[in-house]
């Protein structure tokens, strides 16, 4: 599965040491591009990682209109509606990330915004309950893409240091959209109908569309050293061809597309999650979180509108307080991340180890079993409105605070970093597509309070000893794996 340095698409493009000193000054190394030009690949990342989770929540609080709408008896049934989605999650990336690091990164962006534009479209004139899960499935196929490379085209764009600032302009896009997503659907749910939250996605859809195809570089070295790859952006550079393979790489190569290097790529994902045990640890306690956030999503429209009587407007007003303390964890985790990451190099002699991403992740790992436990009770006990959404907000800092430094450490950590993004984004959607249907269950045998006392027991269990132990113990597990830097 590894192939030469010489042959094989780079990931960690700036760690890879290159003999080839010529590629080291040019102005078409993404390294060495005007700041503008990297901040504008980054925005335009950002801003389909923005479209992605906004997508996946803008129809929450109209869940009870598109039960009604489709006749909807079953509490799982009408959770999948909104969670199928995020099982597409799981499995775009299986497919996308290998392809970014075989065929570069731009063309898989554009193909992808292609199938997520079209099948939101499929959405909105969907006649049955099965059409609707079956175009969800397939937009979230398409929507996948930037959550998946974006911390490849980072790792693309900026060396080591760098990365944390770049990472939260990313995360940026990425935060606001899950809680952006309820506002905006709750009110056109309120005022037009639940079906105008997909009009509104297609819409976004498009627009990321013409705005990648035109605007948005390819950043893969490979790619860009390859004779036939792109250069620059343009409509021209939509379909890139195949970088051109040394005679070796050709001769193990099969006619068929799931063989040779193409299939060890695609496979690349499980492999990390099945061989890697610090891989398979960081994305279950991500997924963990993540699927937290989801069951939010599924039960805020029925908290906020049966005990505190809120319309599908007001409730999806409620997400704001989730979504500001992600914000303020992003706005603290790309300045505290990097310092903290400086201030140990310095220590270490100014040798750079992945483990230096952890301490950021001690304070999310405290913060989010507060947020559960908070906002469980307090709803139980029908205290203030503001106070469940307090709760929320401490969960919503935490999230991120845990979120951050996972993904700066699979950028940092492995060869392929798209690969163990897909693998981190597998094991998040899963649990995020499967704890939600779940949740109306739990709910009632155990109350409000008991559940989220429940989850918040295991996020403590999982989330306070995990940080230490890879930060300690990290950088000998990873020297046992040939997958890792």
């Amino acid at each position: 599965m590894e192939k030469s340095a010489a042959t094989a698409p780079s990931v960690l493009n700036s760690e890879i040491e290159d003999t080839d000193q010529a590629w080291r000054e040019p102005k078409d190394n993404p390294l060495n591009w005007p700041r503008s030009k990297k901040y504008q690949t980054i925005g335009l990342v950002s801003f389909q990682a923005f479209i992605s989770p906004l997508a996946s929540s803008i129809m929450a609080p109209g869940l009870p209109e598109l039960a009604e709408k489709y006749n909807i008896k079953s509490d799982t049934v009408l959770a999948l509606t909104l969670t199928i989605y995020l099982l597409a999650w799981a499995l775009g990336p299986l497919a996308f990330a290998p392809l970014s690091e075989m065929y570069g990164r731009r063309w898989v962006i554009n193909i992808s915004s292609v199938i997520f534009t079209a099948f939101s479209i499929g959405c909105i004139f969907a006649k049955s309950t099965g059409q609707l899960i079956a175009f969800r499935f397939l937009a979230g196929l398409g929507a996948s893409t930037p959550i998946s490379i974006a911390g490849a085209v980072i790792a693309d764009l900026y060396i080591l240091e760098e990365r944390a600032p770049a990472s939260a302009i990313y995360g940026l896009g990425l935060l606001i959209g899950p809680p952006t997503g309820p506002i905006m659907g709750g009110y056109l749910t309120q005022t037009v109908g639940v079906r105008y939250g997909f009009v509104l996605t297609a819409a976004l859809g498009a627009v990321a569309l013409v705005l990648s195809v035109f605007l948005l570089p390819e950043t893969d070295h490979a790619i860009i050293r390859s004779k036939r790859g792109p250069q620059r952006g343009g409509i021209t550079g939509l379909f890139n061809k195949k970088p051109e393979t040394s005679v070796e790489d050709k001769r193990t190569q099969s006619s068929t597309p799931l063989t040779g290097p193409a299939r060890e790529a695609a496979l690349r994902p499980l492999v990390l999650l099945t061989r890697s045990p610090i891989c398979f640890i960081l994305s279950f306690y991500g997924a963990l979180v993540y699927g937290f956030l989801n069951m939010f999503f599924t039960t805020f429209p029925t908290i906020f509108g049966e005990i505190y009587g809120f319309r599908p407007g007001p409730t999806g007003l409620t997400y704001i307080g989730g979504g500001l303390g992600e914000l303020c964890a992003t706005a603290l985790g790309g300045w505290v991340g990097n310092t903290v990451y400086h201030n140990l190099t310095k220590k270490n002699g100014g040798i750079q180890k992945p483990e230096f991403r952890m301490p950021g992740m001690l304070l999310g790992s405290v913060a989010v079993p507060i947020g559960l436990f908070w906002f469980g009770w307090t709803a139980q006990t029908h205290q203030h409105w503001m106070l469940p959404i307090i709760g929320s907000s401490i969960f919503g800092f935490g999230m991120m605070s845990i979120l951050l430094p996972l993904q700066l450490y699979f950028i940092d950590a492995f060869k392929y970093s798209a690969a163990a993004l897909a693998a981190a984004s597998l094991a998040r959607s899963l649990l995020a597509f499967a704890i939600p249907l779940f949740a109306p269950q739990m709910i009632d045998a155990m109350g409000l309070g008991g559940t989220y006392s429940f989850l918040g027991g295991l996020s403590i269990a999982i989330g306070i000893p995990l940080p230490l132990w890879v930060y300690f113990q990290g950088e000998k597990i990873r020297a046992r794996s040939d997958l890792n830097h």
